[in-house]
């Protein structure tokens, strides 16, 4: 007769513990005899109390020890990716976390989302999501507000203009976001901006690219202001002698204008600023003996992870000389553009091509103190893998201020 033990362990290498249960009755070898400690493992094979042969494997029959059944399912707080799901164990069910848009990552237990968008509110099927292939050598219009995309070359229309849904394989949604712009999330299958190809935007919203797959850019992304006018997520610049209507701390101040002084001038207006300070405007210390003091610089108001997503400030406008009527100061320059490009896949960025988000050039004055420049914007760009030649650039320069004209 074998050694009689106190009491039977039958443990699943992958559990987190094993149950003692001191009713439990000794099984029988196969002789007849008392069963010593038994260990069981995944795929391990085990004498059953009628002498046959059961395989061990997900599935202990506790049967043999205590006459309850025991299932293991997983272990609490186990993270689990199955391709882009996520599940996380709970009460020893798999729990779903949902999907995960950029992937999967077990090593880090995490399910990667891109920043600035929870895309399980967007909801949209990715079968039905079509690759955006440009047109080599083209000018394409994107409008951030309305979601259509324009072949300004071939005179043609690529997606039509469509707010929450996937139109022509392409997914739109516009999102509010408060204290900043308006997101223009498009998604697409897959990116390609062949060579000579040159991306432009119009509206307001900041530009996001959520891609399912690969990005290729070869051509340029151009989110940059338009004289007075921001890229797509920046902030205007101001009138004439007025600080933008918009940007908050990220805009520059107006000069100090007077008709005090015998060369009828005014003092310089400040830049926009984001991840740095606007430039003050210049100072004018030959007003009869005073000094007017410049107008100073917006303050920095963008993050380093670039959440929440927006562009540079606006310079603000040029100071008119008070009473003088030749006095034309000019606008302020707008603030560069936000784009943000997250990819499940590989962002290449290939020889030649390049992302720009500059700030805009204060206007020209005549007769009255020059105005401030915009502040350059934002590229964020996320993805498992980027690669870049040598010699794709990418770039977020601020405008230069204008240039005054004292009389």
């Amino acid at each position: 007769m074998g050694i009689v033990k106190t009491f039977i362990v039958v443990c699943l290498v992958a559990a987190s513990g094993c149950r003692f249960d001191p009713r439990a009755s000794v099984g029988n070898n196969r002789d007849g005899n008392l069963a010593d400690v038994i260990h069981v493992h995944k795929d391990a094979r085990l004498d059953g109390p009628d002498g046959n042969q059961q395989w061990i494997d997900a599935h202990v029959d506790a049967g043999i020890d205590s006459s309850v059944d025991a299932q293991f399912v997983c272990q609490e707080n186990a993270f689990s990716c199955n391709g882009n799901e996520a599940s996380l164990c709970k009460n020893n069910t798999w729990l779903s976390v949902g999907r995960c848009f950029l992937g999967c990552d077990q090593s880090s237990r995490a399910c990667l989302e891109p920043s600035n968008v929870d895309t399980g509110t967007l909801g949209f099927d990715e079968n039905q999501l079509s690759g955006l292939d440009l047109p080599g050598g083209s000018t394409v219009l994107i409008h951030t507000d309305s979601g259509q995309i324009d072949d300004q070359t071939g005179g043609s229309t690529i997606r039509h203009a469509d707010n929450g849904h996937i139109r022509d394989g392409v997914a739109f949604y516009r999102k509010q976001v408060q204290g900043s712009p308006d997101l223009g999330i498009f998604v697409f299958d897959h990116l390609t901006v062949p060579a000579g190809t040159v991306i432009v935007f119009t509206g307001r919203p900041a530009a996001v690219f959520l891609v399912a797959g690969d990005v290729s850019i070869v051509g340029t992304i151009d989110a940059g202001a338009h004289g007075q006018d921001p890229g797509p997520g920046g902030y205007k610049g101001g009138d004439a002698s007025h600080a933008s209507t918009e940007g908050g701390n990220c805009r520059g101040q107006p000069g100090v204008g007077t008709n005090a002084c015998s060369d009828l001038c005014s003092s310089g207006s400040g830049g926009g600023g984001f991840g740095g300070p606007g430039g003050a405007g210049g100072a004018l210390s030959s007003c009869n003996g005073q000094t007017l003091a410049a107008g100073i610089g917006g303050a920095i108001c963008g993050t380093t992870d670039l959440v929440p997503l927006h562009g540079g400030g606006g310079g603000a406008g040029g100071v008119k000389v008070a009473g003088e009527d030749s006095s034309a100061p000019g606008a302020g320059g707008g603030g560069g553009g936000a784009i943000q490009i997250s990819a499940r896949g590989t962002i290449s960025l290939q020889g030649g091509g390049g992302i720009t988000v500059p700030g805009d050039g204060g206007g020209e004055t005549a007769s009255g103190g020059g105005s401030g420049g915009g502040a350059g914007g934002a590229i964020l760009l996320e993805a498992l893998a980027i690669t870049a030649d040598s010699d794709f650039f990418l770039t977020a320069n601020g405008g230069g201020g204008g240039g005054g004209d004292c009389t």
